[in-house]
């Protein structure tokens, strides 16, 4: 029995220690594995950073992140409202908001936070709100800047597809025109719905305006030969075609609605809902955002 009990003794030290090591190594490839997400990130958004599609980022750009959460609480000011970390010149704050707008609350998060690590954020939140409050995180944004000017905006969501979810990251402008969409995971058909992630799908929605996304619909008609041209961008180089002429097909569509894919309406319109909902949301909170800011005299960062 003693031997028996040694030996179970021995195998339990070893299962926890060999637990611990796991445990630590996951820790550091975690934190490796979510740092590479986040360059790629970047790299990918830098490359609607500038108006004109493939030409180089400027030096010094940074990308500032926005975070939203739910905020709910049984005691304190808190009742229930809408809260979003931002970078601010004295240090990133939390932004309480009522469902409609109003300012409930201006709290600094203080003390030395990675951010983007959501458990870290969630626990500097909290800490900042102060009090029982219950916090869901719904998404972020990304907004690009170069000495103190916005150059670009990234929406990251994602809509329902034919199959599963579609994720997405939306670029905008400044004045809030669709720089470029990417579809970053889909699991729609091969040679159907899964065509929303090329260039002739995607780049449809390049330079919409927002008064123009509202009105957008999705037709099942065939895509016109030469418009296709003018979105397979990558192709260009390839063409003996003048850039005058490729201009001159762009803008003969530039007020065309959005055209299916042959196959995946479903797809197609689902995702076309999804680029509007998003962009709506995005610049609904954004202006809140800026008119609180404006006049409480918080300074933000982007």
């Amino acid at each position: 029995m003693r031997e028996f009990l040694k030996i179970a003794l021995n195998l339990f030290l070893i299962s926890l220690a060999s637990a611990a090591i796991l445990g630590l190594v996951f820790m550091q490839t975690e934190k490796a594995r979510k740092r590479n997400e986040r360059t790629r990130m970047e790299q990918a958004m830098l490359t609607y950073v500038t108006p004109t599609p493939g030409a180089p980022a400027p030096a010094g750009v940074a990308f500032r992140s926005i975070h939203r959460y739910l905020v709910e609480g049984a005691d304190g000011p808190v009742r229930s409202a809408i809260g979003y970390v931002l970078p601010a010149q004295t240090g990133p704050v939390v932004l309480l908001l009522t469902p409609e707008g109003a300012l409930e609350k201006v709290a600094p998060i203080t003390g030395d936070h990675d951010l983007e690590d959501e458990a870290e954020r969630d626990r500097a939140v909290a800490q900042a709100l102060g009090g029982k409050v219950r916090l869901t995180y719904t998404d972020s944004y990304a907004v690009a800047v170069k000495d103190g000017q916005r150059l670009a905006s990234f929406i990251r969501g994602r809509t329902q597809g034919f199959k599963t979810w579609v994720h997405m990251l939306v670029a905008l402008s400044p004045d809030n025109t669709v720089r470029g969409l990417d579809i970053l995971e889909q699991e729609e058909d091969p040679g159907l719905g899964g065509d929303i992630g090329y260039e002739y799908f995607r780049n449809q929605f390049m330079g919409r305006t927002l008064e123009a996304l509202e009105k957008l619909k999705v037709v099942k008609l065939p895509l016109p030969r030469d418009y296709r041209m003018c979105l397979e961008r990558s192709r260009w180089p390839k063409l003996d075609v003048g850039a005058d002429e490729i201009e001159r097909m762009c803008q003969t569509h530039r007020d065309d609605d959005i055209y299916a894919i042959t196959g995946a309406t479903i797809s197609s319109t689902r995702v076309t809902a999804g680029v509007k909902k998003l962009v709506h949301a995005f610049v609904t909170r954004m202006r809140a955002i800026d008119a609180v800011a404006a006049r409480e005299g918080i300074a933000l960062t982007f």
